[in-house]
C-alpha cells in the first residue's frame, strides 16, 4: 500500500503529460550538454504531440475562458477544467435574442451564442436584445437569470 504522500505524488503525475514529465526531468542531468539534448528532444515531442492534438498546453486565463463559455453545462471533475479551484457561480452578459416556445417560455440567447431556456411560468417583461443578464447558480444544478430593469427567472442551458 502507497503512503498517502507517494499516492498524491502519483495522483499529480497521472493528471500531466508524460511528455511533460520527461521535459521535467530533464534538469535532473548534471551534464549541461546532456541535459540540453534531453530538453531539445522533449520539447521537440511536447511541440510535435501540440502541432497534432495530442497535447494541449493552456493556462490559467484560458481555463477560466473555456468555463464561462461552458457555465450552465455540468462539467466533469477533471483537471481540465480546473477542478473545484477555479469555480464560476455566475456570468455578466448581455442578450442578443429572444423567442419563446409553444408554452410561452421565454428562450434567449446571449452575447458568445449560449441558449437559455425559461423554467417554470413567471412572466418576465421588458427584456429584449441589448439587456444585460447575471445569470447565477441557484439549488439543485438550476440557474436564476436576473436581467436588468426587469425581474428574475429560473433558466436551464440549453446550447
Amino acid at each position: 500500500m502507497l503512503s498517502p504522500h507517494l499516492a498524491a505524488a502519483q495522483n499529480k503525475s497521472d493528471e500531466r503529460s508524460q511528455l511533460f514529465d520527461q521535459a521535467v526531468a530533464c534538469r535532473k542531468i548534471a551534464d549541461s550538454d546532456q541535459r540540453l539534448a534531453c530538453y531539445d528532444r522533449t520539447v521537440g515531442a511536447l511541440d510535435a504531440a501540440q502541432k497534432k492534438d495530442e497535447v494541449y498546453i493552456v493556462d490559467r486565463d484560458q481555463v477560466h475562458k473555456a468555463r464561462k463559455s461552458l457555465f450552465g453545462f455540468s462539467l466533469p471533475k477533471i483537471k481540465l477544467f480546473g477542478g473545484d479551484k477555479d469555480q464560476i457561480d455566475h456570468i455578466t452578459t448581455i442578450v442578443t435574442g429572444i423567442s419563446h416556445d409553444q408554452n410561452n417560455r421565454m428562450i434567449f440567447t446571449v452575447k458568445g451564442g449560449a441558449k437559455w431556456h425559461q423554467i417554470g411560468d413567471r412572466v418576465v417583461v421588458g427584456v429584449r436584445p441589448g439587456t444585460q443578464v447575471t445569470i447565477k447558480t441557484a439549488a439543485f444544478g438550476s440557474y436564476f437569470a436576473d436581467f436588468k430593469g426587469s425581474s428574475s427567472m429560473r433558466v436551464q442551458r440549453v446550447k
